[in-house]
Order: structure tokens, then sequence, then C-alpha cells
């Protein structure tokens, strides 16, 4: 082996530890179907992908976005979700999963949509869908930007060993309260 193959070779475990870049392409490559562009094309890509893009589609309301995921498997949300309105207890999206990185890219945005739910009465009017309910194991997820979840963001329950980081959850669009109108009380 040459020096300049070392070299690079150094390189680039030097940069996986310094960028936490654990190898997506260890997980597999991106094949074909495997960037989903229709609410449709999910389940194929859950049966048939280890590494799954979601693009930007729209989720009709009273529908489940469910992944079921292999094990090892990287989901990356590339593209903006918008979840169709619907009167029912949801959630809007279902994950089990072990050994799974589920990440989103910059700027994407997963909307709920909670505006159109929201009618001043909590738990006790209209139905509202939680946004997340999920059941993972040694499993990461990161960069999530949910915005107007219609009720609770996330459930999640009979999980082990799971990183949930750099979550952005953004509702400032429900009830018109802001922290500035607001007096916390003990």
């Amino acid at each position: 082996m040459s020096v300049w193959n070392i070299s690079l070779w150094c390189l680039v475990l030097f940069l996986q530890q310094i960028f936490g870049w654990s190898g997506l392409k260890s997980r597999g490559e991106i094949k074909e179907g495997c960037t989903v562009t229709d609410f449709a094309d999910i389940p194929f890509a859950i049966e048939e992908c280890s590494v799954i893009v979601m693009g930007s589609f729209e989720v009709p309301g009273g529908q489940i976005m469910e992944l079921n995921l292999r094990d090892d498997t990287t989901v990356i949300f590339a593209g903006n979700i918008t979840f169709g309105h619907a009167e029912w207890e949801g959630p809007l999206v279902a994950i089990n999963a072990s050994n799974a990185i589920i990440l989103s890219e910059d700027d994407v945005i997963l909307d709920g949509q909670g505006q159109l739910y929201w009618d001043g009465l909590g738990e006790w009017g209209s139905p509202k869908p939680f946004f997340f309910v999920m059941q993972l194991h040694n499993s990461i997820m990161t960069k999530m930007h949910i915005l107007n979840p219609p009720m609770h963001c996330a459930i999640l329950s009979d999980s082990s060993n799971v990183e949930l980081s750099d979550w952005v959850i953004d509702s400032e669009a429900g009830d018109g309260v802001s922290l500035e109108k607001t007096f916390p009380e003990n």
C-alpha cells in the first residue's frame, strides 16, 4: 500500500471520528426506488432499501406514515412533508426500528398542520392526532423540524438506548399565545 493510500485512509478515519460520520455508505447505496416522493411508495422502500430518502410529498388525512423499518436502516428526510387534515386520533407517524439512523437535512419541515385542528378546547375538543409514536432500540433520531403538531409531538414507548437530538418543535401558530404573554406557575 502506498504512502498516498495510507494517508487517504487515515484522513477518512479522522473525518469519521471528528464529524461523527458513521459511514452511511456502509449501510448501502441509495438504490432505485429508495427515494420516496409519493406516500404510496413508502412500503416498497421499507421492504427493499437499507437507505431511504424521503422527498417532498403529502400524507393523506387519516393515514399513518408507517415506518416499520428493517434493522440497520437509515432514513433521511430530504424534502418537506405535509400531513393532510382529518379528525382522528392518529398518529401521523409510527416508527418501529432497531439500530436505525433517522435524520433530516437542514431546512426540511414535517408539517402537521395543527392549526386546522386547534379549536381552543385542547384534549376535550375535536380529535387531534399525536405526531410521532415511536418504538426504537439502539437508534438515533436527529435534526427533526416539526411544524404545528396537532397534539403531543412524540411518544416514545417500549424503547431502549435511543438518542433524540437537535429537534425543533414549532407550534407558534397554535393558540396565539407566545411566551411573552404567559406567566408560568409552580
